[in-house]
């Protein structure tokens, strides 16, 4: 593996082609240059070794997901899309190591992650909008599609706003009114599809490739993926 210069690269999970930038990711429509695959892990040069410096660092210089800043994928501060996300709160719950131990003779220790559904819009998809917002944003993208059942609509509303990024958002016919008028409210652009969440999907990949937009990637998204990863340390 050649020695590299930058904070991260992009590595293929089906061939292993590297690349380099989301710029070129996004270039190739969200794939693999060499293969066409849509799944990528983001790889740090960096020694995950100092994670440990910044899970026990008492007064970070962002707090929530930011702090993780030098493990996540973008590469200057300045472009930092954030609006008190937080973090995902990790629980030891040890009534449930006691139960265990006391009625089945079973040690263990039992963390739980609670949702995080009190931060920005709580709709438990602030986490992803911060960091998707944050990458478009360095990467000069200023639309974005999606479909969305409401939440992801929601969030990405919020985030993309305050980029001053477009969404597109599809949204299925039974999906709640709330949520529709939320994404409206951030200036976004909202349709309700007259059909199910796979219809709404459809409508958003016909539209994205009709105007040559960037479409969300959905839970393949290493954008997505990264974002969500920061539990694990928490």
């Amino acid at each position: 593996m050649r020695e590299r210069e930058q904070k991260f690269y992009l590595k293929c999970t089906s061939c292993g082609e590297e690349i380099d930038t989301f710029d070129k990711w996004f270039q190739h429509g969200q794939r693999c240059p060499e293969c066409g695959d849509n799944k990528a892990d983001v790889i740090y040069t960096d020694k995950m070794a100092r994670i440990d410096d910044l899970l026990h660092d008492k007064d970070p210089y962002f707090s929530g997901l930011w702090r993780y800043f030098d493990y996540l994928p973008l590469n200057s501060k300045e472009n930092i899309v954030s609006c008190g996300e937080g973090i995902v709160p990790i629980d030891r719950w040890r009534f449930l190591e006691k139960f265990a131990e006391e009625n089945h003779g079973i040690k263990l220790k039992v963390f739980a992650h609670r949702h995080d559904d009190n931060f920005a819009t709580g709709t438990f998809k602030d986490l992803a909008g911060s960091m998707i917002a944050s990458v478009l944003k360095e990467n000069g993208i200023k639309t974005y599609v999606t479909a969305s059942t409401g939440n992801v609509g929601v969030a990405y509303a919020r985030y993309l706003a305050a980029a001053d990024i477009t969404l597109y958002a599809f949204i299925p016919s039974n999906a709640s009114h709330a949520q529709e008028a939320e994404i409206g409210c951030f200036g976004q652009k909202v349709f309700r599809v007259n059909g199910d969440y796979q219809a709404a999907k459809e409508m958003a990949l016909e539209f994205s490739r009709k105007n040559n937009m960037l479409l969300a990637a959905g839970n393949f998204d290493p954008m997505r993926i990264e974002s969500k990863k920061t539990m694990v340390y928490e």
